[in-house]
């Protein structure tokens, strides 16, 4: 079974504002959805504020139409999820939860309690959410480099969400470290993805345990890694890949991103496919103090290098590693216990790894 995590690895780190045209669902199957959507509802019902923020300045009717044109898109997509109400129905379907003139099948009475209680200017883009596996950012094409109306972010790379509503994809790109080409690309790279197509693209970063929403108020700024064994620093790592999307609306003004996480112990990544450890340790020699200290690796780089160095080392001893019997990525993060889905990112051995972006970062994310 190919491995389920990408790994958009380069052996030189580039920051870079490219992003691949891609003809992939926006909103693909996933086996993991049901165990995220749960996190999502948990998570909207804790934390709101940090979940969801929305920009005062777009108007209600604004705001109204941009989310029912979403909602008809997903519908043509996944009417597994969404229906208008005057769709017919199965009979063995599950009667789901009505928002708008929506029904999401896929949502239950916690999901209604909760919905019965949010705001109703956003309660639409609340249902939306939660039918998703996917993080969603709603924003608006104003020939410049945009505006971010709502945002509805659960599961986040250290950032903070709740202080994104309004930012331009410039702003959204300011704490980019060496980021200096992808900022200056912002009014392109909106235009774009406004105007010309879905594009796609895949962000990496090494995180510490597997939580799925890195929050800033949750998790902190990463620390060095303190080996739960004595020279086992592999094993206190995960390997975090967002699969970024857009799904452009050119006659409603708006593009909307679609966020996925897909994480796994960064030793099953590893062991998925010979000369991965050599390669990621390349990359992160390759980088930058600025960039090392932005992505949370410059304490522990030294002590990283030197596992994957020896992990290289014993697989070629070794030969080539074969796959895990069982999955690797059904973790121990009980909210993503399964990455898995029909539009992973190439492998590296593919036509396709070379497309692959490096950039540093997602357009809101420190990944």
């Amino acid at each position: 079974m190919p491995p389920a995590v990408p790994f958009p690895v380069e052996a030189t780190y580039r920051v870079r504002a490219d992003m691949r045209r891609t003809e992939d669902p926006p909103f693909p199957r996933d086996q993991g959805a049901a165990h995220r959507t749960r996190a999502k509802l948990g998570r909207l019902r804790r934390v709101p504020g940090q979940v969801r923020a929305r920009d005062p300045k777009v108007p209600d009717a604004t705001l109204a139409a941009d989310l029912h044109a979403t909602a008809a898109a997903v519908a043509e997509t996944r009417p597994d999820r969404v229906q208008r109400v005057d769709a017919p129905r199965d009979a063995h379907a599950p009667v789901g939860v009505t928002v708008a003139g929506w029904r999401f099948s896929a949502l239950g009475a916690d999901a209604a309690r909760l919905l019965a209680d949010a705001p109703a200017a956003t309660r639409l883009g609340d249902a939306l959410a939660l039918s998703l596996p996917e993080d969603l950012v709603w924003m608006r094409c104003d020939g410049a480099a945009g505006r971010a109306a709502l945002l509805h972010v659960s599961f986040p790379s250290h950032w903070a969400p709740e202080t994104r509503a309004g930012a331009s994809l410039l702003e959204l790109h300011g704490p980019v470290a060496d980021g200096a080409r992808l900022r200056d690309a912002s009014a392109a790279v909106m235009k774009a993805i406004c105007s010309k197509g879905r594009y796609q693209r895949f962000v990496w970063n090494l995180v510490q345990g597997g939580a799925a929403s890195r929050h800033p108020d949750e998790v902190g700024r990463p620390g060095p890694a303190k080996a739960p064994e004595e020279g086992d620093v592999l094993s206190r790592w995960w390997f975090r890949v967002e699969r970024q999307g857009t799904l452009p609306f050119p006659a409603r003004g708006f593009a909307l991103f679609t966020i996925r996480i897909l994480q796994a112990p960064l030793r099953a990544v590893l062991a998925a496919e010979p000369g991965r450890a050599a390669r990621l340790a390349a990359s992160i020699r390759s980088m930058r103090p600025e960039v090392l200290a932005y992505k949370g690796l410059a304490q522990d780089r030294d002590a990283l290098l030197a596992a994957l160095d020896a992990a290289d080392a014993g697989a070629g001893r070794q030969g080539a590693p074969s796959p895990p019997s069982s999955s690797p990525f059904s973790a121990s993060d009980p909210s993503l216990p399964d990455a898995s889905g029909p539009s992973a990112a190439p492998s590296s051995n593919s036509n396709e790894a070379s497309t692959l972006p490096s950039t540093t970062t997602s357009f809101v994310s420190r990944s």
